[in-house]
């Protein structure tokens, strides 16, 4: 008779642990998607930022001719650089 009311508190116990595990792994497969979205959002954040500072490259050199000091310096540097 003493076992019976253990099982029953044990039971509800297994249960409650049953379902907060349950809610544990659904909240960190949500995390897991935004995470992923994330990663994909800053991705293609870089890859638009790159093709930027390309575009703006090859700008500066089209300007290559120019008398501009600023434009000279950068173009030093950058040669320097390679």
């Amino acid at each position: 008779q003493k076992k019976g009311p253990y099982r029953v508190k044990n039971h509800a116990a297994a249960k409650r642990c049953r379902e907060k595990a349950k809610r544990y792994e659904i909240n960190l497969a949500a995390r897991e998607m935004q995470a992923m979205q994330d990663r994909m959002y800053v991705q293609a954040h870089v890859i638009a930022l790159k093709t930027e500072v390309l575009s703006l490259r090859d700008q500066i050199l089209e300007h290559s001719n120019c008398r501009c000091d600023m434009i000279q310096r950068y173009i030093a540097r950058t040669a320097n650089t390679i």
